[in-house]
């Protein structure tokens, strides 16, 4: 897998989780005394939501392991946006840089990430 893939799949692990965190919220929020179905269907949630994390931890590691071979500026801004879901404007607000700038910075780390072949 490509660098951009995998820390886009590690991205797109971490939106799957608050969505399944919300879902599972909102169906704690309906008593299902009595509904086998509903029931049912909150342990389905709270399974997958525990398989989505354990997938995205995983998938955390791998992506953590490409950014140590960058320089530290660059992991920051690929580690904001991809590892922690950060928008752009975020990423820019968090290492003080214009948005601009951090897409710069991302484009020079996701190109170094494909000359060492990770």
């Amino acid at each position: 897998m490509k660098p951009l893939e995998q820390l886009k799949n590690h991205k797109y692990y971490l939106l799957k989780i608050r969505h399944l965190q919300e879902r599972l919220r909102a169906a704690q929020s309906v008593p299902c005394e009595g509904d086998s179905r509903l029931a049912e269907e909150l342990l389905a949630e709270q399974h997958e939501l525990s398989e989505t994390i354990l997938a995205a931890e995983k998938d955390a590691r791998a992506a953590e392991a490409l950014l140590q071979a960058l320089p530290e500026k660059h992991a920051a801004v690929l580690r904001l946006r991809y590892l922690e879901g950060l928008s752009w404007k975020q990423v820019a607000k968090a290492m003080r840089y214009s948005v601009r700038r951090c897409y710069g910075i991302s484009a020079d780390a996701l190109r170094q990430l494909e000359e060492l072949n990770c």
